[in-house]
């Protein structure tokens, strides 16, 4: 292959250079066209993808967790069979039916039972053959099975209005992100040089319940519900 100086080719071809021409177009139209692009495109990116859609942000699929503590006791009456009761945050708080939520007692009704031969309410029926076989149950005249079930010793059950409105919860929280984790070497928010995992939660700065921050009554909270607040009393006469 022959050099570039060696003779065998035009120097000024050798050492040619491009430039771009600019082409002035007198159309308004034209013109108006090129600027509503460009106005539109650029409206786009800053209002639509940077102030809308915070493209500027990285999202991140966090986890979290929230744990409550309930505190609280009360002693009630019975408005049925006679009798006084005591009752632990423990007695009204259980069982936890659903994960993530608390569950506190307004009223409750307390049945003495005994095994024995008896009608189940719970099953009507209108001959022996839709009651349990292995139990020997047949249909009474009430038309309810009669079998061998948990038999109710008094017609009235003791029947107890709790009041639980003061019950206090102390509500206690924490959630991580994975993606700062991965990506950073410390803190972005508080600036700590601590190592991962980095765990942000209420106990950092608030170790301990304090009233109206992580520690609310029953009631307190049923009026934090939005749009309309709700009354202790409905939710106690009406249920939740």
């Amino acid at each position: 292959m022959g050099s570039a100086f060696s003779g065998t080719e035009d120097l000024d071809k050798s050492f040619a250079y491009d430039t771009k021409q600019l082409v002035n177009i007198k159309d308004r139209y034209l013109g108006f066209t090129v600027y509503a692009l460009q106005t539109a495109i650029i409206s786009y990116i800053v209002l639509g993808v940077f102030l809308y859609g915070e493209g500027y942000l990285e999202n991140d699929q966090t986890k979290g967790l929230i744990a409550t503590h309930v505190q609280g006791d009360t002693v009630a009456v019975s408005s049925g069979k006679a009798g006084t009761r005591y009752f632990s945050a423990e007695e009204l708080t259980y069982p936890g039916l659903e994960n993530g939520n608390v569950f506190v007692a307004t009223r409750q009704n307390v049945y003495h039972q005994k095994r024995g031969t008896c009608e189940d309410h719970a099953r009507p029926c209108s001959v022996d053959a839709e009651c349990t076989a292995a139990l020997n149950g047949t249909c009474s005249a009430g038309g309810y099975c009669e079998e061998v079930s948990w038999c109710d010793q008094d017609e009235i059950p003791e029947m107890y209005e709790l009041n639980t409105k003061d019950f206090h919860i102390w509500v206690k929280s924490a959630i991580q992100f994975v993606k700062l984790e991965r990506n950073k070497k410390k803190d972005p928010f508080g600036g700590s040089a601590l190592p991962p995992p980095w765990i942000f939660s209420t106990e950092k700065n608030h170790p301990y319940p304090e009233h109206m921050y992580n520690l609310f009554s029953v009631s307190e909270l049923l009026l934090m519900c939005k749009p309309v607040p709700i009354r202790y009393e409905e939710v106690s006469e009406l249920g939740a």
